[in-house]
């Protein structure tokens, strides 16, 4: 799954991809709440939000579309270049720092963490388990319930995970000045809004 992922990042259709599909219908879904509730946009989520292009701009969108498809594939790119010595993909990796960071401890919060469906999410767990980065513990409270922990390997790994995501990002950002990152970094808080509609 990892490999077609990688030659789908690679390889951007001409056609939407599912990607650009799912940017275009965030970008309705703001319009059709503004409109549907009569308010005013800033008054519900703290900014301003303005209509920037018409059906005859569905070119311009599109490109806009593929090209953060593009550059979320190379994200993974970079973070899979040094993971590479660990037998680790980038999904594999998101896992790893949710379960670090105590944002997730069982399949269903990481499904909702990273979007991933159920049988998709069980599958990267065996893969994980099978490499002993996790272990399955059974719940005192529900035992057909299990909860998720990182075993010692996992812990392990995970004191490279800081090192490992700095260097990714850094090769990833490294065509922008420092006035451009910061300026990248406003703008991508004020988008990142939109991840909570």
């Amino acid at each position: 799954m990892t490999g077609l992922k990688d030659n789908m990042c690679r390889k951007p259709a001409p056609m939407s991809t599912p990607a650009e599909i799912h940017f275009v219908t965030k970008l309705t879904v703001v319009y059709l709440c503004t409109r549907r509730y009569s308010c005013q946009p800033n008054s519900c989520l703290g900014i301003d939000f303005m209509s920037h292009f018409t059906p005859d701009d569905v070119d311009t969108v599109y490109t806009w579309g593929r090209n953060i498809n593009r550059l979320n594939c190379a994200k993974d790119r970079f973070l899979e270049r040094y993971l590479a010595p660990y037998d680790i993909t980038a999904a594999q990796f998101k896992v790893m720092l949710l379960m670090n960071q105590k944002r997730a401890s069982t399949s269903a919060e990481l499904c909702r963490c990273i979007s991933l469906d159920s049988g998709a999410m069980s599958r990267m767990l065996d893969r994980l388990e099978n490499k002993n980065m996790i272990m399955r513990v059974r719940s005192t409270a529900d035992r057909r319930q299990h909860h998720l922990a990182l075993t010692e390997k996992g812990q392990l790994f995970c004191q490279e995970i800081g090192e490992i995501a700095v260097k990714a990002f850094n090769d990833l950002l490294a065509p922008l000045t420092p006035v451009e990152l910061n300026e990248f970094d406003r703008l991508l808080k004020k988008l990142a809004v939109l991840a909570d509609i």
